[in-house]
């Protein structure tokens, strides 16, 4: 009788493990399974995330790229300025000159100054995906630049009496405005290459160099 209950006790044990270790598989491939669909999701968010940087990279380039293109064309627009104004400076006796200068002044550059400064608005359509907020400051500065810029180029053509000093002195002052420009051209171009996330290696650095 000993034995038989030796026996059963033995059964039972063995089977008290095999339970355990039934119900400790049954536990862990739940958890598995748990862990893999968290993993799955994290990867589509992870991937979701990419298309949309690489969406908003695309909008970005497309954009500045325009805005430079329209912007080197005004660049242009003020180099033609500058020679009417050496022009002018060579022999401010000819009156050829000044009206030549005065032409250019009253009848193109001025509209080109407006023209570009509403071609710009085109960085509107960025506002929301560009990184650094400080360029968004220095983009509201456009117009007031702009502006400077058109009574400089006014003045020389409205009074002609300017000796070559003074006009010396207003042509560093508008290249002065030029190079504020320039600037903010040039870090906007850097814009356009930076995003939150790149495959595989997590985030970027974001250039904050204003």
């Amino acid at each position: 009788m000993a034995d038989i209950l030796g026996i059963i006790g033995i059964g039972l044990a063995i089977a008290g493990i095999v339970a355990t270790i039934i119900v400790g598989v049954t536990i862990y491939r739940k958890q598995k399974k748990a862990d893999d669909k968290t993993t799955e999701f994290i990867k589509e968010q992870h991937e979701i995330i990419l298309k949309e940087d690489e969406r908003k990279k695309s909008i970005k380039r497309f954009y500045v790229t325009r805005i430079n293109a329209d912007y080197k064309q005004f660049e242009k627009h003020y180099d033609d300025l500058k020679q009417k104004i050496r022009k002018y400076l060579e022999n401010t006796s000819v009156e050829r000159s000044r009206i030549e200068l005065k032409g250019l002044i009253d009848n193109r550059f001025v509209g080109q100054v407006d023209s570009f400064v509403t071609i710009t608005d085109d960085i509107k359509q960025i506002v929301p995906i560009l990184n650094n907020p400080r360029l968004m400051d220095k983009y509201s500065l456009i117009p007031g630049l702009a502006g400077q810029l058109k009574g400089f180029a006014k003045e020389l053509s409205e009074n002609k009496y300017y000796d070559n000093m003074e006009i010396i002195i207003i042509e560093k002052e508008m290249d002065d405005l030029m190079g504020r420009l320039n600037e903010f051209f040039r870090l906007l171009l850097e814009e356009v290459d930076n995003i939150v996330y790149e495959s595989g290696k997590g985030k970027v650095k974001i250039n904050t160099n204003l």
